[in-house]
Protein backbone atom coordinates (compact mmCIF):
# COMPACT_ATOMS: atom_id res chain seq x y z
CA UNK A 1 0.00 0.00 0.00
CA UNK A 2 2.70 2.39 0.52
CA UNK A 3 4.17 1.56 -2.55
CA UNK A 4 1.07 2.60 -4.31
CA UNK A 5 1.35 5.84 -2.52
CA UNK A 6 4.78 6.33 -3.61
CA UNK A 7 3.72 5.33 -7.04
CA UNK A 8 0.37 7.77 -7.08
CA UNK A 9 2.77 10.44 -5.81
CA UNK A 10 4.87 10.21 -8.26
CA UNK A 11 2.53 10.34 -11.11
CA UNK A 12 1.28 13.12 -9.54
CA UNK A 13 4.77 15.08 -9.74
CA UNK A 14 6.00 13.69 -13.16
CA UNK A 15 1.98 15.41 -14.58
CA UNK A 16 2.79 18.79 -12.84
CA UNK A 17 6.18 18.89 -14.67
CA UNK A 18 4.96 17.81 -17.53
CA UNK A 19 2.01 20.78 -17.00
CA UNK A 20 4.27 23.33 -16.37
CA UNK A 21 6.94 22.53 -19.03
CA UNK A 22 3.72 22.54 -21.44
CA UNK A 23 2.52 26.17 -20.16
CA UNK A 24 5.95 27.32 -20.12
CA UNK A 25 6.35 26.25 -23.79
CA UNK A 26 3.25 28.24 -24.91
CA UNK A 27 3.67 31.79 -22.88
CA UNK A 28 7.74 31.83 -24.16
CA UNK A 29 7.93 33.22 -27.59
CA UNK A 30 11.22 31.04 -28.95
CA UNK A 31 12.65 32.60 -32.15
CA UNK A 32 14.61 29.16 -32.25
CA UNK A 33 11.66 26.71 -32.49
CA UNK A 34 10.76 26.67 -35.79
CA UNK A 35 6.54 25.98 -36.19
CA UNK A 36 6.28 25.93 -40.04
CA UNK A 37 7.79 22.78 -41.63
CA UNK A 38 9.46 23.68 -44.80
CA UNK A 39 8.13 22.54 -47.65
CA UNK A 40 9.56 19.58 -49.29
CA UNK A 41 9.14 17.97 -52.77
CA UNK A 42 7.09 14.93 -53.17
CA UNK A 43 8.25 11.94 -54.46
CA UNK A 44 6.77 10.18 -57.18
CA UNK A 45 5.75 7.22 -56.58
CA UNK A 46 3.65 9.26 -53.86
CA UNK A 47 2.22 10.98 -56.01
CA UNK A 48 1.31 8.08 -58.67
CA UNK A 49 -0.51 6.09 -56.02
CA UNK A 50 -2.44 9.11 -55.16
CA UNK A 51 -3.52 9.62 -58.41
CA UNK A 52 -4.14 5.59 -58.50
CA UNK A 53 -6.03 5.90 -55.66
CA UNK A 54 -7.95 8.96 -56.42
CA UNK A 55 -9.20 6.99 -59.70
CA UNK A 56 -10.33 4.20 -58.04
CA UNK A 57 -12.42 5.66 -55.83
CA UNK A 58 -14.10 7.59 -58.61
CA UNK A 59 -14.50 4.57 -60.63
CA UNK A 60 -16.20 3.52 -57.35
CA UNK A 61 -18.74 5.88 -56.97
CA UNK A 62 -19.54 5.75 -61.02
CA UNK A 63 -20.43 2.21 -60.43
CA UNK A 64 -21.98 2.86 -57.21
CA UNK A 65 -24.22 5.44 -59.15
CA UNK A 66 -25.04 3.24 -61.77
CA UNK A 67 -26.08 0.51 -59.46
CA UNK A 68 -28.19 2.92 -57.97
CA UNK A 69 -29.94 3.55 -61.10
CA UNK A 70 -29.98 0.27 -61.83
CA UNK A 71 -32.21 -0.29 -58.63
CA UNK A 72 -34.18 2.99 -58.95
CA UNK A 73 -35.23 1.65 -62.51
CA UNK A 74 -35.74 -1.77 -61.12
CA UNK A 75 -38.13 -0.51 -58.98
CA UNK A 76 -39.90 1.69 -61.21
CA UNK A 77 -40.54 -1.00 -63.18
CA UNK A 78 -41.85 -3.29 -60.75
CA UNK A 79 -44.45 -0.41 -59.50
CA UNK A 80 -45.30 -0.22 -62.89
CA UNK A 81 -45.85 -4.21 -63.54
CA UNK A 82 -48.51 -3.46 -59.91
CA UNK A 83 -50.40 -0.37 -61.31
CA UNK A 84 -51.20 -2.34 -64.46
CA UNK A 85 -52.50 -5.33 -62.82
Amino acid sequence: MKSFDNLKENIETLRQKQRDAVSKFKTSSNPSVDRDKPKEREHDADVGAREKLAARLKAKRKAMQRQAMVKQVRSEVQQDSKADK
